[in-house]
């Protein structure tokens, strides 16, 4: 199990990331879904897992304004030799929105492995940025494990910032 949590400036996640700092300060959307352009050795393209549109699908179901990362690069489906199940970066701008964001993907991940019985020996992988509104300053936390782990730290992370968004 890993759970890392930090804080940086965007631009220094987005230089870590292989994301131009630009496109990325630029996006709207209350979250924003990026690539995993860390698996490529040739950063010609970004590279989404294919549970990308899924996710975003779950998100904007419950009324929440999402952008996909776009720059002058192509678009890729991540395709990795591995049972490991890796989810695209998320980012949100908010208490309330993250509060929202973190259950979603909570509910996805439940539904999609811990119900149906499959998640035993999958490990998944997901990485999320919190943004206070108004700031250059995330909070990145990178998150892998089983999924009934992973999916009890992200509803726990939903929960805390809830608890933050009621205390104003």
């Amino acid at each position: 199990m890993k759970d890392e949590s930090k804080e940086e400036t965007l631009e220094e996640f987005a230089r870590a990331a292989h994301l131009d700092p630009d496109s990325l300060k630029a996006m709207g959307g209350d979250v924003a879904v990026l690539p995993l352009n860390i698996f490529a050795s040739d950063t010609a393209g970004n590279l989404f897992p294919p549970f990308t549109k899924e996710i975003i699908f779950r998100l904007q179901s419950e009324n929440l304004k999402v952008a996909r990362y776009s720059d002058r690069r192509e678009s890729r489906t991540l395709v990795l030799d591995s049972a490991d199940i890796y989810l695209p970066i998320v980012r949100f701008i908010g208490e309330g929105v993250a509060t929202v964001a973190l259950g979603v993907l909570a509910a996805w991940i439940y539904d999609r492995w811990i119900s149906q019985k499959e998640s035993r020996g999958l490990r998944i992988h997901l990485t999320y940025l919190y943004l206070k509104v108004g700031s250059l300053i995330i909070q990145s936390r990178k998150i892998e494990g089983p999924a009934s782990e992973v999916h009890k730290i992200v509803s726990a992370a939903s929960k805390l910032f809830s608890e933050k968004t009621k205390k104003g």
